[in-house]
């Protein structure tokens, strides 16, 4: 059974496996995409995969904005779902919302999305999925002091009482692209993380 401790070990584990402590926030948008992508019909996947494909070296978690995918409709949600279990396959996951109430816990799950982890809107919310194991959330833009997580737009926190916190720098995609939509995007992308 997945417990706050042990989805802090695994994030703690991957950070250690990858020497690094970042995160990467797909947020794709329709203004923002790369000369190889703009001759997809449905961009939003080949740019996820792309990025992913050139950062999972690199990168402990991935950050999926769940708005930024919405808003090409059905399309993007297949973007996402494939998306996420791309990534899925070697690192941490969540799902960005930020969720209000307890009834999201079903994307965390097989039949859902499968995310490690949501973004949650309160406080309550927050201790609902922390103590209701095998989920996790992590609250955004909010204070914690306790056992949780904490997600603002350029930093994810894990807090617990029996480790030391770890802050993962996040790196928001569409601040990447914007500096280079040519073909030689995914060089900029990794040398950014790097």
């Amino acid at each position: 059974m997945m417990t706050w401790s042990n989805f802090y070990q695994q994030v703690a584990d991957k950070i250690e496996s990858r020497q690094s402590s970042k995160a990467i926030w797909l947020k794709p948008t329709l203004d923002c995409l790369p000369l190889p992508i703009q001759r997809f019909d449905e961009p939003f996947l080949p740019l996820s995969k792309s990025i992913i494909k050139a950062t999972n070296n690199s990168v402990s978690v991935y950050i999926f904005d769940l708005a930024s995918y919405l808003a090409i409709g059905a399309a993007g949600i297949v973007a996402l779902e494939r998306a996420i279990a791309y990534a899925n396959q070697d690192a941490i996951t969540i799902l960005h919302g930020p969720f209000f109430g307890k009834q999201y816990k079903v994307l965390t799950e097989d039949q859902g999305l499968n995310v490690n982890s949501l973004t949650v809107a309160t406080d309550e919310d927050l201790t609902y999925y922390i103590d209701n194991s095998p989920y996790s959330a992590f609250l955004y833009n909010g204070t914690l002091l306790k056992d949780g997580g904490v997600m603002s737009d350029n930093t994810l926190t894990l807090f617990s009482t029996n480790y030391a916190n770890i802050s993962i720098e996040i790196i928001d995609t569409n601040f990447l692209l914007q500096n280079n939509l040519s073909d030689t995007y995914i060089e900029t992308v990794k040398s950014t993380i790097a």
